[in-house]
């Protein structure tokens, strides 16, 4: 049937290409025979228009030989000579009645003065002459015949056309002139005989461009008032060419128009071919063309629905015999399927039988007289069998599983009442069973082939079925554990966020049921930060475990409480999960923050303590020291000089230590309370502070003060420059460095104090967070920059120095 459809759709391309050229050549040979009709008229108008240039410039000429002859018998015999005036009018009319359209002929003076004419004197003037022909024939003797423009006839109304020649008179100078009046009706008439076809027409024009007829009609002289001038033509004057031959739609239809300007005559003419007349055969032939075309195609399509019906015909009696191939064709290929099936099964049987990793044993069954199994025999078995079994092939080939084992009937399974049913009604069964005689566990698969036999598969699971053990008791271990452990426990899909285990502890913890939580609740619902949470799960997800000393969750009654998270990714049972474990630590954050505020009140009062000290020093001990100075110095003056050496002396070394307690009394008042602070500020306290440290630790400090910024409060002020007391006596101490620089610097409403030193740096860890030093530590630090309304941060690595950073918002 696939040939037939081809062959109609190559019938049909056929037809349809044929069809195609048809129509191609068709238009093809209208579109050259309109170019033909087309360039035919173009040399027609060209034609006309040299006929009619021929025939104008034709009686212009007669009109020039009839003034000839009349200036040559002027010049003859003047008319001064004795000649009367009816013979001189006489001898003019003679003249005139040779013109062709002769309106009359004048004779001028030198003046210009009509003295004679055809038909009396006086009755036209110079105008009607032309006085520019006069000039022109007066300066210039040998000019010939002049031709005017069409002029309108003042006593006829007529339109004429001057012609005029000179004549010499009796001194063989200018004498005047002869003109000639004609009609411009006469070049009408004879543009009338010239056929232009039934839309033709034939124009006439003068050299300015002014419309003074237009013919119409083949042949029948009619003139028409012609319309307005035509673009292309006013456009092919200004350029100054005498003839040309172009196409116009001026007038509404395509017309082929030739442009004359007469050689003799200031006139011109144009010849206009209409495509109505010279594409009327073209159409005739365009409409016998279509005709033509429109028999081919409709003889096209009955010759193809002829061939069609041949084609279907045919078709319908080959269908039976494809349907008998294909037939045939299915028959062999199920044939060549089987027997490719049947190579290919035997091909995997005989590798199933063969491999090393299956027991496979085939067998057949044996029945009592009831049809009842009872026995059944090994008829082969493969190498793998004697290898998983422990029995040797040729000890079990061709006998009965009663003979390999005498002691069958005591095994734990009915080998033959499972065997025996495949056998006999077909199918295929798998079951694992305990194997006594080698003490395996078995996975055995078992099928009947045909009737009254049975294949069997082996397969040694003794090893999985340990492994299924242990991991039964590990689990049940896990479970222990996890349903005991006083911490909560939630394990989630990392992909989800879906809780799919949690333990007692975290059921208690959260005040939901089991089944709550288990239900597609997300552990991020748990969480009172739900954003840090999602966070938090990136980050262990990132890492294989991650501790979280602090985070804020939600109980089932909107209680939120804070939590002490240690997590992990793991891979379970196929997924990825998460595994939290989770401390409720409200009561730690309780006592926390309780110590929090003792540790505040002991700043606070250990500062007061310092303040009192201070105050006790300076008044008391600092008034006494200087007063036992000035007794000193009053008993060495009291002394004379003959007052014994040792004496003298001793009171030296008197006055010496008491400058020395003075000296140690004041820089424990710094210590304690530096007097500028509350003079000078913060900035002068450290200036001066940093001085005092440089003299006494010989490290070099360098101290950048911002001067615009304004003094803080007492508490700011006191809180940031025990901090950098404390960061100071850590650096002499511990950093081993040689540059510490402390900045105060403020940028918007934040206010920094820097302490940086170059020594050796430390990681920070739980282990060194207290950095003791005087009783001062980074919690101590810490506790003062929070009492101050800031934050305490510090930064440190190994041989890259130490940075205590306080920022205080305000």
């Amino acid at each position: 049937m696939s040939s037939i459809y081809r062959y109609r759709s190559l019938i049909v391309i056929g037809f349809a290409i044929c069809n195609l050229m048809v129509i191609v050549l068709a238009w093809h040979f209208l579109q050259e025979s309109r170019n033909q009709h087309e360039q035919y008229a173009e040399v027609v108008s060209q034609n006309l228009g040299k006929a009619i240039d021929e025939s104008i410039s034709g009686a212009i000429e007669k009109v020039d030989l009839s003034l000839r002859a009349l200036v040559d018998e002027l010049e003859e015999k003047p008319a001064w000579d004795g000649r009367r005036k009816d013979q001189i009018e006489g001898m003019l009319a003679s003249y005139q009645r040779r013109l062709p359209g002769g309106e009359g002929i004048d004779v001028t003076d030198r003046l210009g003065r009509v003295v004679y004419r055809s038909g009396g004197v006086g009755q036209r003037g110079l105008d009607c002459l032309g006085r520019d022909f006069l000039k022109l024939l007066n300066e210039h003797p040998d000019a010939g015949l002049q031709v005017s423009v069409p002029l309108v006839d003042p006593i006829t109304g007529h339109q004429i056309i001057v012609m005029a020649r000179h004549y010499h008179g009796r001194d063989s100078n200018f004498g005047g002139m002869v003109c000639s009046h004609i009609r411009v009706d006469h070049f009408s008439k004879l543009l009338a005989q010239f056929d232009m076809g039934a839309s033709g027409s034939i124009t006439l024009y003068s050299s300015d461009l002014k419309p003074i007829a237009k013919f119409r009609g083949a042949g029948n002289g009619q003139g028409h008032a012609p319309g307005p001038v035509p673009s292309e033509l006013a456009s092919l004057l200004r350029s100054g060419v005498r003839r040309a031959t172009y196409r116009s739609t001026a007038s509404g239809s395509e017309q082929i128009v030739t442009f004359h300007r007469l050689p003799v005559a200031p006139l011109l003419v144009t010849v206009a071919l209409a495509s109505e007349d010279y594409l009327e055969q073209w159409r005739n032939d365009m409409v016998i063309t279509s005709l033509l075309v429109g028999s081919f195609l409709l003889l096209s399509l009955v010759s193809a629905g002829a061939a069609f019906q041949s084609m279907s015909r045919i078709g319908r009696k080959n269908e039976k015999l494809f349907e008998v191939n294909e037939h045939l064709h299915q028959v062999i290929d199920e044939y060549q399927i089987l027997a490719e099936e049947l190579r290919e099964s035997e091909r995997r049987y005989s590798a199933l039988f063969a491999n090393r990793l299956n027991a496979i044993a085939h067998c057949r069954i044996v029945s009592n007289e009831q049809g009842q199994p009872v026995d059944f025999a090994l008829l082969s078995v493969n190498q793998a069998y004697e290898e998983i079994l422990g029995i040797r092939k040729r000890d079990v080939e061709g006998r009965t599983i009663r003979e390999i084992y005498p002691d069958f009937d005591s095994f734990g399974f009915d080998y033959i009442g499972v065997f025996g049913k495949i056998a006999q009604l077909g199918g295929e069964t798998q079951f694992e069973a305990f194997f006594e005689p080698t003490q395996q566990y078995l996975s055995i698969y078992a099928y009947s082939p045909q009737p009254d036999e049975f294949t069997t598969i082996i397969t040694d699971v003794t090893e999985r079925k340990k492994a299924d053990e242990a991991l039964r008791v590990s689990e049940s271990k896990f479970r222990i554990i996890f349903d005991n452990e006083v911490y909560g426990i939630i394990i989630f899909e990392l992909d989800t966020g879906r809780i799919i285990d949690v333990n007692r502890s975290l059921i208690r913890m959260y005040g939901y049921q089991r089944e709550e939580l288990l239900s597609g609740m997300l552990a991020s619902d748990l969480s009172a930060e739900r954003d840090s949470s999602e966070l938090l799960v990136q980050e262990i997800e990132k890492s294989s475990s991650t501790f979280v000393p602090l985070r804020y969750h939600r109980k089932k009654d909107g209680t939120i409480f804070p939590v002490e998270i240690v997590g992990g990714a793991y891979q379970w049972n196929g997924r990825r999960v998460m595994f939290k474990l989770v401390h409720d630590i409200s009561e730690r954050v309780k006592a926390e923050e309780a110590l929090k505020r003792y540790a505040q009140r002991l700043i606070v009062q250990e500062e007061d303590l310092r303040k009192e000290v201070s105050r006790e020093l300076h008044d008391d001990i600092g008034q006494e020291l200087t007063a036992l100075g000035l007794n000193l110095a009053y008993i060495g003056n009291l002394l004379a000089d003959q007052t014994r050496p040792d004496l003298r002396s001793t009171l030296e070394d008197s006055r010496q230590l008491t400058k020395e307690i003075s000296r140690t009394v004041r820089n424990l008042m710094v210590e304690l309370r530096p007097s500028q602070l509350e003079e000078y500020g913060l900035g002068g306290a450290l200036r001066s502070y940093a001085d005092q440290y440089r003299q006494r630790t010989g490290l070099e400090v360098l101290v950048d003060i911002d001067e615009n910024i304004p003094r803080l409060t007492p508490k700011q002020e006191i809180a940031l420059f025990r901090i950098t007391q404390e960061a100071l006596n850590n650096v002499a101490k511990y950093a081993l460095a040689n540059l510490v620089t402390v900045t105060l610097s403020r940028e918007g409403d934040l206010l920094q104090l820097c302490i940086t030193d170059d020594g050796q740096g430390f990681v920070p860890s739980t282990d060194n967070l207290q950095l003791t030093g005087s009783g001062w530590g980074l919690t101590i630090m810490r506790e003062r920059a929070e009492l101050a309304g800031g934050t305490l941060r510090l930064s440190s690595e190994s041989g890259m120095g130490t940075t205590v950073l306080i920022e205080i918002r305000e």
